[in-house]
């Protein structure tokens, strides 16, 4: 089976203008003040990586291959969509952290740990003392390359979820 030609040049050209758009949508929930890890920036990265792993599928269906669509052709797309997407946001994540604002990695584990600290009751109760004492030393061990590979990872892991999703919805029946 030979791959039709558009879908790389179809997924990366959408996966790169969606890991732009993640990128732009971190910066300005950043410099507006809203805290790393907050519901409102998750719920914008599932936003971005779903719509740029769904709109490369759509546009191969109604535009490329006149309305024929398989789950292969989902997956496939999918697949280049959202490992782009993660890799250009992974990339000016990683000059964000290191030329533009270096100290963003310590003033985010700062804010982990005073959230950490505020929740000393609830976290003990939940996990034991011990347990509590190991995660409040794992954040000073979280580097820069461990951000960058957890930020990368989410967005892989929302495309692996929603990718088959999109398949199934925009497959065609086989005649």
């Amino acid at each position: 089976m030979k791959i039709n030609p558009a879908i790389p040049k179809l997924s990366f050209k959408y996966g790169v203008v969606g890991g732009i758009l993640a990128f732009v949508a971190f910066l300005v929930f950043h410099y507006i003040g809203l805290t790393p890890g907050n519901l409102l920036s998750f719920i914008a990265t599932l936003i971005v990586v779903g719509m740029f792993t769904f709109l490369p599928m759509k546009d191969f269906k109604s535009n490329v291959n006149n309305g024929e669509f398989r789950f292969y052709h989902g997956m496939t797309i999918a697949f280049i969509s959202y490992l782009t997407i993660a890799s250009i946001y992974g990339i000016l994540f990683w000059v964000f952290m290191e030329l533009i604002e270096p100290d963003y990695l310590a003033t985010k584990i700062s804010i982990l740990k005073d959230n950490f600290i505020n929740q000393k009751e609830q976290r003990i109760e939940e996990f034991g003392l011990e347990e509590y004492e190991r995660q409040l030393r794992g954040l000073d061990q979280i580097t820069v390359s461990a951000e960058i590979i957890s930020e990368f990872a989410k967005r892989v892991f929302f495309g692996l979820f929603l990718a088959p999703i999109f398949s199934i919805v925009l497959r065609t029946r086989q005649r």
